[in-house]
């Protein structure tokens, strides 16, 4: 009996939580996690989207800040030319989580990953959730022949991960930037390389 009434309050309250929205949430998160975008400018543009207005703002550096996406689950942030930001409600047994990834673009491409349960944006240990993938997860391991690869990867800086949210499957995908910004290298390399590795959320943690 007791279990049950814990179920049912619990049940209440990830109810409550999911019918305000990852919008409402967005709305109250830390000013840390949006630095160069005031609190009034989230709701500015929320307010847009909602109107259905091309929902644009200005950053403290008078960048551009557009929010291209928004639904109760998803949320899509170009912060600048450079920078952009995703998130993604999550249920993780009776908890609420955000997913929040973000990627810089200056050159190749390289993202963060952080966990954050809701409400109150408590950051949590991404470990428990997600074990990212390394460079080496990336090579095909068949391949008879890996020099050029390697000469290739050598002759650049470390090769960097990206990663995108897919909404409709709840699904991570990494991708290894491996070209350093040089054509050249990007065709050397791209025989040996998977084109991406996709991780999807089972409801405690993403797993490939």
């Amino acid at each position: 009996m007791k279990r049950l009434f814990l179920s049912i309050i619990f049940g209440m309250i990830f109810m409550q939580m999911t019918a305000r929205g990852l919008q409402t949430f967005f709305k109250e998160a830390p000013n840390q996690l949006f630095p160069t975008l005031s609190p009034n400018s989230r709701l500015d543009l929320v307010d847009y989207i909602e109107s259905g207005m091309e929902a644009c703002s200005k950053s403290v550096f008078d960048d551009t800040v557009r929010l291209t996406t928004m639904s109760d689950t998803y949320i899509h942030l170009q912060l600048s030319t450079v920078s952009d930001v995703e998130l993604l409600l999550l249920t993780h047994k009776k908890d609420t989580l955000v997913c929040f990834v973000k990627t810089c673009m200056a050159g190749n491409k390289e993202s963060t990953i952080s966990f954050y349960k809701m409400p109150g944006w408590e950051q949590m240990d991404t470990r428990h959730f997600l074990t990212l993938p390394s460079v080496d997860d990336f090579l095909i391991k068949n391949n008879k022949s890996r020099l050029e690869l390697l000469t290739a990867l050598e002759s650049q800086n470390l090769p960097m991960i990206s990663a995108t949210i897919n909404e409709k499957d709840q699904s991570l995908h990494f991708l290894l930037q491996n070209d350093g910004g040089f054509l050249d290298i990007k065709e050397i390399t791209l025989p040996y390389i998977k084109k991406e590795i996709i991780y999807k959320w089972n409801g405690k943690r993403f797993c490939r």
